[in-house]
């Protein structure tokens, strides 16, 4: 059976935008129904995030969770300078080191670090590359991704099929296509639905999901997954926005997604 996290990027209400406050919370929250927590930020972000992530009261929450992991993204308007670098290498060595997390994971728009980052890395710890979206003007197609398996031997992939998705429509890649090319490659995926598919009054003015809980696209969502065994996949991270007071859609995302084995599916 799968592991199944969080992603704490997901949990949009105002007063958690501090991790030191939102790790605790999502420990409470949804301990109980996940195997641990990806604790996903921008790049730049990592120097502050860390002085909360490394304080004993938050390891002690981490610790309660067998399958915690790092996730890293660049932001556009912010470049990855040596301070962010040492940040990022720091708080992975420290949290792998002290058994706080099992795997550490890139966007692939931080391409020109990753050699450093590796490098830099504690051999036995589990680092993947992830796909991008659809607005990104690179590293978003199948091809790509293939060809970063062979730039990067002994990474990982993780999957995010949400961005597979904002692709298809242009490239006419499907998520059974990447599941065929990279196969055993893929270590992880980021399970969701790409767009808005909230009701309004579930958001505040100005909100915009970019990641939709997949059981919310119904049919789509039946239709993207229907022939893919995501279940065969080790680690699986939730990372849909959760909007506040509807903290009940975790439970339904693990109920659904536990609902797409291939045996239960119907092809017609």
């Amino acid at each position: 059976m799968s592991a199944i996290t969080l992603a704490l990027q997901g949990i949009v209400a105002p007063e958690l935008r501090d991790y030191g406050v939102r790790i605790p919370y999502a420990a409470k929250t949804f301990g109980h129904l996940v195997d641990g927590l990806e604790i996903g930020m921008h790049a730049h972000m990592a120097p502050n995030i860390a002085q909360r992530i490394l304080r004993p009261d938050v390891k002690k929450t981490l610790r309660e969770f067998s399958r915690n992991s790092l996730h890293f993204a660049a932001h556009p308007d912010h470049p990855v300078d040596s301070e962010v670098l040492s940040s990022i290498i720091g708080l992975s060595s420290s949290l792998y080191e002290e058994g706080l997390i099992h795997t550490v994971s890139f966007h692939l728009d931080m391409q020109p670090f990753l050699d450093t980052i590796r490098q830099s890395l504690p051999l036995e710890l589990r680092v993947l590359f992830e796909n991008l979206d659809g607005r990104s003007t690179a590293f978003n197609t199948l091809e790509a991704m293939v060809q970063a398996v062979r730039d990067f031997p002994g990474w990982g992939v993780l999957l995010d099929v949400a961005h597979v998705l904002e692709m298809q429509e242009h490239t006419g890649q499907s998520v059974q296509d990447f599941f065929s090319a990279l196969g055993d490659s893929i270590r992880q995926i980021h399970f969701s639905m790409p767009g808005h598919l909230y009701e309004k009054d579930d958001l505040w003015p100005g909100f915009e999901a970019m990641h939709s809980f997949a059981f919310l696209g119904g049919e789509a969502a039946f239709g993207a997954y229907q022939s893919v065994d995501l279940l065969s996949i080790e680690h699986i991270t939730l990372e849909g926005v959760i909007p506040p007071n509807h903290e009940d859609y975790v439970a339904r995302e693990i109920e659904y997604l536990k609902s797409l084995r291939p045996s239960s599916k119907s092809l017609s």
